[in-house]
């Protein structure tokens, strides 16, 4: 079995979400002796160099998202033609290279990583190759995208596909067919499970420094937090945000103002392997995304033994609903509004975040039932399965 796999864009600093669960399922799947193209729109030297670890071969091709221009400025108003003759370019250069490389490697299935890239799909169906959509994102919900030509269009090619959802919300948003499969994402084995039960005072932040991540929400909530408490530049306790991105001297500046840049710690982009220690020791991890399509840090938090503290919305609300209806009691502490996550903040320096083991724990048995490697790989796997059995190419 051979397959071509297409990658969303991340940035260089670190590996996505995405490319993780990729390697998650490249850790697995070549172990069945499946062979792998990968194809990214950078030379992203991190995740080739894991490529490179497992053994599987990797090219660059450059290719944009599919996603109409903003005009939420002058400048962008003003490159709003040149921006669109670029696109129209890059469509169909990209797809060009891409139909090349795909004739020369002769791939079973075209599995694109991404539902905000078309050139699989296009490619696929000129070289009548199945092709996979691998739907991670709402794009306008959560990324303020909005899909080329439309929204209509592309769940219309997706239903032509075959598919993979992320969650079940994904796929009602997709209007999901009977070629669609919903998979929740490998976050790691299932005996990787770590709990400390020595915990130090600080709440976590992990992810982009992003509108849509929700991170003016929780820095907010923390100085309303700070403030009830009458903490000032104190080491009483923190708010770690680690990872990059536009909104930093923002955030920071805003930080600095508040007279709390003692108690409100950047980090910036640091190795994952601290993540998890970070995690192991926080009080809790927050996840404040207004539109998440998954979640990939709510569960590496609970696979951590980290208490999570997510806004009750899109995937991180069905995240919790599944640890419900899993274990029959909440997996995490849900909120709605800043003044909530402030008095959740205030809520666990009160009670001891002991009285929440109990919760970490329903947590980790949700994880490592619903969102282990073992039964991602699977799953895919067998979809691929299925796919060329139906299309009657299976050898």
């Amino acid at each position: 079995m051979k397959i071509l796999i297409l990658t969303a864009y991340s940035p260089e600093s670190f590996i996505s979400g995405s490319s993780k669960s990729l390697l998650s399922l490249l850790n697995g799947i070549i172990s069945k002796k499946v062979e792998v193209l990968v194809v990214s729109p950078i030379e992203h030297k991190l995740l080739y160099h894991e490529l490179d670890i497992l053994g599987v071969r990797h090219e660059t091709i450059y290719y944009r998202m599919a996603s109409y221009p903003r005009l939420n400025s002058v400048l962008n108003k003003l490159l709003y033609i040149p921006r669109w003759l670029h696109i129209i370019r890059g469509y169909i250069v990209s797809t060009w290279k891409i139909r090349k490389l795909a004739k020369q490697y002769s791939p079973d299935i075209i599995h694109t990583n991404t539902s905000a890239i078309p050139y699989g799909y296009f490619v696929a169906r000129n070289l009548k190759i199945p092709h996979i959509w691998h739907v991670r994102e709402y794009l306008e919900r959560d990324y303020g995208l909005k899909p080329i030509p439309s929204r209509k269009w592309l769940n219309r090619a997706i239903s032509k596909s075959y598919s993979i959802s992320i969650t079940k919300d994904i796929a009602d948003y997709i209007k999901k067919t009977d070629n669609n499969r919903i998979i929740y994402n490998g976050i790691a084995r299932s005996e990787d499970l770590h709990f400390e039960e020595s915990k130090e005072n600080y709440f976590l932040y992990v992810g982009l420094l992003d509108e849509a991540k929700g991170i003016h929400d929780i820095i907010d909530a923390y100085i309303l937090f700070c403030k009830q408490r009458k903490y000032a530049n104190t080491n009483t306790c923190k708010l770690i945000v680690v990872g990059d991105g536009k909104l930093h001297d923002e955030l920071q500046n805003k930080v600095i103002l508040s007279g709390l840049e003692s108690v409100i710690i950047f980090m910036g982009g640091v190795a994952s392997d601290k993540v998890k220690t970070l995690m192991h020791k926080a009080l809790a991890l927050v996840v404040a995304s207004k539109a998440e399509a998954f979640g990939r840090v709510t569960a590496e938090a609970m696979f951590a033994g980290c208490l999570v503290i997510g806004r009750n919305t899109a995937g991180t609300k069905e995240q919790f609903d599944n640890g419900l209806l899993f274990s029959q009691r909440e997996i995490g502490l849900r909120f709605s509004s800043i003044n909530e996550l402030a008095s959740l903040f205030n809520q666990i320096m009160e009670n001891g975040v002991v009285t929440y083991f109990p919760m970490i724990k329903a947590a980790q048995d949700t994880v490592a039932h619903l969102y282990s490697e073992e039964q991602y790989v699977s799953a895919i796997y067998d979809f691929y399965k299925y796919v060329l059995h139906k299309n009657k190419i299976l050898k």
